[in-house]
Formats: C-alpha cells, sequence, structure tokens
C-alpha cells in the first residue's frame, strides 16, 4: 500500500542518516541492526528463501523477538506480492470448482450439461457485491492485487469449506506472506528506533 510505502521510505532516510553518523563509533551496533533488518526487509520482499538475511540480522540481533517466528518461514521462504498475483489466477477456478457440486439424482444428460458449464464458465472479477463463492474469490483478487493480504484472507475465511480445502496452498502462501511481513515490520521499526536513539 501507499501508506507502507510512505513508512519504508521514510525509515529508509532514517537509515541513511544513521550510516552517515557511523564514524564516529558510538551507536554502531544498532546501526549495524538496522542495516540487517533493511537487508531482511529487502530479501522478504524479493521473495524465495531469506534464510542468509535472517542469519545476518540474528548475529547482530541475538534478542529480537522476532527471530523464532521467521526462522520458521526463512528456509522455505515466502512468495512475493508479485508471485501471489501471478498464482492467484490458478488457485480460484479451483476454488470455485470445488463449489460446484453436481446434484447427485440429476439425470445424465443434466450432470453432462452442468459439466459443459464449468468448463466455461467464467468467473466475476472486481469489487463484486454478494457472498456467494465468485464474490469472495473477486473480492480476494482485488485484495491481494492491491496488496492488502489481510482484507484478501478475511474474505477467504468466508467461503465454504470445500473452496478454503482446494484453496489451502495458496491461503497458507497467502497467511505467511503477511505474518512474514509484519514481523519483519515490526523487526525494522525497532531496530530503526533504537538506532535512532543512540545518535
Amino acid at each position: 500500500s501507499s501508506d507502507l510505502s510512505a513508512q519504508v521510505a521514510e525509515l529508509g532516510a532514517k537509515l541513511q542518516t544513521l550510516e552517515q553518523n557511523v564514524g564516529n563509533g558510538s551507536g554502531t551496533s544498532v546501526v549495524a541492526q538496522a542495516i540487517a533488518a533493511a537487508g531482511l526487509k529487502a530479501a522478504i520482499d524479493r521473495g524465495g528463501s531469506f534464510a542468509s538475511e535472517l542469519e545476518t540480522y540474528a548475529t547482530v540481533s541475538p534478542a529480537s523477538p522476532e527471530l523464532a517466528q521467521l526462522k520458521g518461514l526463512a528456509a522455505s521462504g515466502v512468495p512475493s506480492k508479485t508471485e501471489l498475483i501471478a498464482q492467484f489466477s490458478d488457485a480460484a477456478p479451483a476454488m470455485i470448482a470445488a463449489t460446484q457440486v453436481s446434484d447427485p439424482d440429476a439425470g445424465l444428460l443434466q450432470r453432462l450439461a452442468d459439466s459443459a458449464k464449468g468448463m466455461v464458465r467464467s468467473r466475476p472479477v472486481g469489487d463484486v457485491e454478494g457472498d456467494t463463492p465468485e464474490a469472495l474469490i473477486a473480492r480476494m483478487e482485488v485484495a491481494v492485487n492491491r496488496g492488502d493480504l489481510d482484507a484478501a484472507l478475511a474474505e477467504a475465511l468466508k467461503l465454504p469449506e470445500a473452496a478454503r480445502m482446494a484453496g489451502a496452498d495458496y491461503i497458507g502462501k497467502l497467511t505467511a506472506r503477511r505474518d512474514t511481513d509484519a514481523l519483519v515490520t515490526k523487526a525494522l521499526t525497532s531496530a530503526l528506533s533504537a538506532a535512532g536513539a543512540a545518535k
């Protein structure tokens, strides 16, 4: 979101000022923590594994409360936001299809017609109103595209169980990315605040 981008830009400006003040030797360790936290955030934003950046951060900030949770996610990594957007086009049809169950008492011709409709069914896109699986999934996509993973997950929680199970892998990636973003933002903010106080 634009608010997060503005916060990151502000933190980056603070970090640059702090790096320029390292020459006198005071506050060097907290500046190192801030630099390592910024590197960790950049690696997470890039997507994929961030194990080496987390190891660097852990070396300079071993008491960080976020370390334990980040370690659980570091090796497998988390998808970038661009990857989450791209992967949605595969997850959405699977989630919708899981809710389209033919009536077992329907005749053969009706089941064949339902199957044919399912093969050519298009899904709605955009900020669609309603509580149907199609509407919820359309709103999920809007939220993912704008980087609002909390809103996307809130819509996912409203889906029928069959759709959530069909999209479990994708929903798990959304959750991991959302949680990782929150943890690294806390770590970076704490590190920069400490570095600012040490000036």
